[in-house]
């Protein structure tokens, strides 16, 4: 990260992907004067009174913020961005539990496939720090895809169990 910024600071004057951590930083202070986010495309409608003006952003002032977390920030604000830091990470929690469940009743197969899923969901959000991908269909699909298999190899398996109806589960 130190050396994205170092080199950023040498070649502010001309646009390379080195400028995104000027968007960064810009999305940080903008975050400060919009807490609760500045709404939808809010990062693209105020970038320039935030992006220092030596920086080259190409023909327009007006850009993107090149990364989800900082678009959730700038757009939602503290609380958008903690509730979808709080999403992706109850469907990794999800994959995690089928995982265990799997491993328990010998369905390695199905194991697999969850596995899958969950590195689809980490590759995902790796890609999405350099990418404003937060509406992006097949971020919530993947969740979607976690919230199925949670259901179908905990809920519904843990139905199953002798005894769940004199528990009171049902």
């Amino acid at each position: 990260m130190q050396s994205i910024l170092i080199e950023s600071e040498l070649d502010a004057t001309r646009q390379t992907g080195s400028t995104r951590v000027f968007f960064w930083q810009a999305a940080w202070e903008m975050a400060k004067d919009y807490p609760f986010g500045a709404g939808y495309s809010g990062f693209n409608v105020n970038a320039p009174q935030y992006i220092p003006e030596y920086v080259d952003t190409g023909r327009s002032a007006n850009r993107s913020v090149h990364s989800t977390w900082f678009e959730t920030l700038s757009e939602v604000g503290y609380l958008g961005l903690c509730l979808f830091v709080g999403l992706l990470y109850s469907a990794f929690s999800c994959t995690q539990k089928c995982k265990r469940n799997l491993i328990k009743a010998g369905d390695y197969e199905t194991y697999h496939l969850v596995v899958a899923m969950q590195a689809a969901l980490l590759c995902f959000m790796v890609s999405m720090t350099f990418l404003d991908r937060m509406r992006a269909e097949v971020l919530y699909w993947l969740i979607l895809y976690t919230a199925c298999a949670y259901h179908l190899y905990v809920v519904v398996e843990a139905r199953k169990e002798p005894g769940a109806q004199a528990r009171g589960q049902s």
